[in-house]
């Protein structure tokens, strides 16, 4: 990231996002300051700092409300990603926060995701509760390369008890396993 990247970034207030998205889903800086528990007068200043920081007009003015500029749209679009990426993140390490203790990330074919993995994977997450299993449909052959480039610890360090995950001969090729 650059200097000018970074210090564009500090200059974004989050709340002040969340207050934009908030004027842009209600059409109005009064409606959006009652719902947020905010004096609107705080609003609008928040606003017109950030058309200040980002030099340009997001919003029109009009005494029933508000309308996106072009440039309030494409914030809108991109404050809404920022947001919805700061909550995924909460709910990610809250789950930390919960006693979640490891991840374990699993590409397989449907085949093994109905024939081995229900058994396989409810043993193991009944033994390790505290680990967080994430389960990806790949092809036979896209998993098998993916196992191939695995890291050494990816799988088998996380795995207190390797005998609940077994390695299944790769369906495509007999000299291959994932």
């Amino acid at each position: 990231m650059e200097t000018s990247e970074r210090s564009f970034a500090r200059r974004i207030d989050l709340t002040s996002l969340q207050l934009f998205v908030a004027v842009c889903e209600l059409g109005s800086i009064g409606r959006a300051a009652e719902r947020e528990f905010i004096a609107a007068s705080a609003v609008s200043k928040r606003l017109s700092d950030l058309e200040a920081t980002l030099h340009t007009p997001l919003l029109y003015r009009h005494t029933r409300g508000v309308d996106l500029t072009p440039a309030g749209e494409s914030l809108l679009h991109h404050a809404r990603s920022v947001l919805f990426s700061l909550e995924k993140m909460q709910a990610e390490l809250s789950e930390y926060a919960q006693g979640v203790r490891g991840h374990v990330r699993i590409h397989s074919n449907i085949s093994a995701i109905v024939q081995f993995l229900p058994e396989d994977l409810g043993a193991f997450t009944r033994e390790h509760p505290q680990v967080k299993i994430d389960r990806r449909s790949t092809s036979a052959p896209r998993c098998c390369a993916r196992c191939r480039k695995a890291r050494p610890m990816s799988a088998s360090a996380m795995l207190a008890s390797p005998a609940a995950m077994a390695c299944r001969p790769c369906p495509t090729a007999a000299t291959s396993w994932c």
